[in-house]
């Protein structure tokens, strides 16, 4: 019997799926773990967004590699998987960024702008 459970556990069900947006529960994880380097994350935000104030693309692809690339690689794996066009992480690096001002984070809360930081 124990042979069975044994193997039981290793089962592997496929393939992961894409994330549009950020799942909320791993939102949680990841805000602890942005908390605790938002130096380095404003850093790579910054220098994404550059002097282009008007576009924010940029600063969203990059937040959407933050995620990837720093957290869910390294710390949550089964949150790693996004998809690899620019649009797609533009529009993840978004939800992400609106989850941020929400908490009030990396993104200041006051105003109505996401590409202000703090």
């Amino acid at each position: 019997m124990m042979k069975y459970l044994k193997d039981f556990n290793t089962i592997n069900e496929g393939r992961k799926t894409f994330q549009d947006t950020p799942n909320e529960l791993a939102y949680i994880d990841f805000k602890k773990w942005a908390y605790k380097n938002r130096k380095l994350i404003k850093g790579k935000l910054a220098d994404a967004l550059g002097s282009r104030k008007e576009d924010g693309t940029g600063m969203f692809i990059e937040l959407a590699r933050v995620w990837r690339f720093e957290w869910a690689e390294k710390f949550a794996k089964e949150w790693s998987y996004l998809h690899s066009t620019g649009l797609a992480q533009s529009q993840f690096g978004r939800a992400l960024a609106v989850m941020l001002k929400h908490d009030d984070l990396i993104i200041q809360k006051s105003g109505n702008k996401l590409l202000d930081l703090k």
